[in-house]
């Protein structure tokens, strides 16, 4: 079994939500699923923190086929983010905030 077989992500879409729903196949990635814009690339920042892989590839599946659709390294997949329709650097806001020092002064006004 190839290494993007064995890490592909199916997509289907959720006509409720607009976004893609995905989840990883071949249950040994059973945490990888959710609803995105980006669910390769959201699959990706999964793979890499829940299971700790970096040279795999993953890829994007549709139903019925057996070629991914788009696949990338989940370590590049994992640092990427789409921005206005062109790919960017992912940034991680959640320790962009909690970085930021609280304000000195706030309570005593």
């Amino acid at each position: 079994m190839s290494d993007t077989k064995r890490n592909q992500v199916s997509v289907r879409l959720d006509p409720r939500t607009i976004k893609w729903a995905y989840r990883a196949d071949g249950g040994q990635y059973p945490l990888v699923c959710g609803y995105s814009r980006q669910p390769l690339l959201d699959a990706c920042r999964q793979l890499k923190s829940l299971y700790g892989l970096n040279g795999e590839r993953a890829g994007l599946f549709r139903e019925g086929r057996d070629t991914p659709d788009i696949s990338c390294p989940v370590e590049v997949g994992a640092a990427t983010t789409v921005q206005e329709s062109r790919f960017a650097k992912y940034v991680d806001l959640a320790k962009v905030f909690a970085r930021v020092p609280p304000r000195i002064g706030a309570d005593a006004a």
